[in-house]
């Protein structure tokens, strides 16, 4: 079945529902979730993926409170949202413990004076405001994010499977990216800025994908891994491309959570060659 919502169906009214706390019972009943930290002994290779993940979540979080607004499967979005949250304190925890030198140890402290008030604007009942309010706020920690993954890599001095760690949890907080700027726009928010850099973040994932389905460390798992987010990508371009006057919200939030939970696997498969 083809879904046309048009912007008529993104009034502002669909940003005062209000986000409910839902027990931690509930997400054993998503399609997907980000998957379980547990508190094991990081290598550079998890600790790049990992730092990697962080990226990727803050893109989430702000894609999953836009969409909770937009009431595009409300309740799978709630659970999204607080998942991405609660790993994204865990795991700074993990990388703040981990910690290999003075120079990662200030980048995290960045990111952990970012964190209180970005998870304050994600955790309030979703309107407009607070949505750009939270947007603006993510481009700051997106960067602080990034940093910490640039610093972890050089520090490995592993130009080969940390490098592909690095690319592929990249690829991660690219889906998420891409359906974050598509549901600002969806909720009237967008800007031409934001659609100039859709053409370049689907540029360099399409770049990205292609440098990792050529590497020479693949095993055929990760092979037909990919073979599959490049299926994926075609639906999720696909669908952002379409974008004039009507948008269509399911299929972006569908097609980039499939896409993040192939690259998730995948740059788990290159942390463990790397170990």
């Amino acid at each position: 079945m083809r879904i046309i919502l048009s912007t008529g169906c993104f009034h502002l009214m669909q940003f005062i529902r209000p986000l409910f706390v839902y027990p931690l019972i509930f997400m054993v009943f998503c399609q997907w979730t980000v998957p379980a930290v547990w508190a094991t002994e990081l290598t550079y290779a998890t600790a790049i993926d990992k730092a990697g993940r962080q990226r990727m979540l803050t893109q989430r979080i702000v894609k999953s409170y836009v969409q909770v607004g937009l009431s595009a499967n409300t309740r799978l979005s709630r659970q999204q949202l607080e998942e991405s949250v609660t790993l994204f304190e865990s795991q700074l925890s993990e990388l703040k413990e981990f910690s290999p030198d003075k120079e990662i140890g200030n980048a995290l402290e960045q990111v952990e004076m970012l964190w209180p008030p970005f998870k304050k604007a994600a955790t309030t009942v979703p309107d407009k405001s607070g949505a750009a309010h939270l947007n603006q706020m993510d481009e700051v920690l997106l960067q602080a994010c990034e940093t910490v993954v640039s610093l972890l890599e050089d520090a490995s001095g592993d130009s080969g499977y940390g490098r592909l760690v690095n690319i592929s949890g990249r690829q991660r907080m690219l889906s998420q990216r891409i359906g974050m700027l598509y549901m600002l726009f969806s909720a009237g928010l967008g800007k031409p800025s934001m659609q100039n850099e859709m053409e370049r973040l689907k540029h360099e994932f399409r770049g990205a994908l292609d440098t990792l389905v050529s590497a020479p460390e693949n095993t055929p798992v990760i092979t037909k891994k990919l073979a599959a987010v490049a299926q994926q990508w075609v639906w999720l371009k696909s669908a952002v491309d379409m974008q004039t006057e009507n948008y269509y919200p399911l299929i972006v939030a569908d097609a980039s959570e499939k896409i993040l939970r192939l690259m998730e696997s995948i740059t788990d498969l290159y942390a463990g060659l790397g170990e």
